[in-house]
């Protein structure tokens, strides 16, 4: 989104600046935790270049929701959660991370699976990422990653996306790097 992309967000309370494109996707991974009507609210709140933010976390929240086409969805299944923000033809996806037992339990799944088993799958939707033939992966989040990318991968397509950014923290994070593969 032009100019918000390149600037930076400077908080004069605390005296830190942080590049605005990083804090904004982690202001999306924290609201990937939120109930979807909450981030629905936020996204009603600040699409609109309306009233002057109060604060940086509002101008930031201000460039997330900006010229966001549709209500942020929410996709689920199982323990993987992802909201999903289109703006034009760029998708912002954030993976919520670790909220419970089941979550925990992925994170504990340590087994190493080869990276073809992604790389096969992409290959399949024509992506032409590489990856080294003796790459591996953390079984939990690379089953996690499946379980949810069909879903998200359907409404890229309603959308026509040219242009996919994933993040997250923790749990999400690694999903969210899987994802991007």
């Amino acid at each position: 989104s032009g100019d918000a992309d390149v600037g930076c967000a400077d908080d004069s309370k605390t005296g830190h600046a942080l590049p605005r494109t990083l804090l904004k996707y982690s202001i999306a991974s924290q609201l990937a935790y939120e109930p979807i009507p909450y981030v629905q609210g936020l996204w009603e709140r600040f699409r609109c270049a309306g009233q002057p933010a109060r604060h940086v976390h509002e101008e930031v929240l201000r460039d997330l929701f900006y010229g966001v086409n549709d209500a942020p969805r929410q996709h689920c299944v199982g323990t993987a959660h992802a909201t999903v923000w289109m703006q034009g033809s760029t998708a912002l996806i954030a993976f919520r991370g670790t909220t419970g037992l089941g979550d925990a339990l992925t994170n504990l799944d340590t087994r190493l699976l080869p990276m073809a088993t992604v790389r096969s799958s992409a290959a399949s939707s024509g992506d032409a990422h590489c990856h080294a033939d003796d790459a591996h992966c953390h079984a939990g989040y690379m089953g996690m990653m499946q379980s949810i990318i069909g879903a998200i991968e359907s409404e890229l397509r309603t959308h026509m996306v040219t242009a996919v950014v994933c993040t997250g923290h923790s749990l999400g994070g690694a999903v969210g790097s899987l994802a991007a593969t």
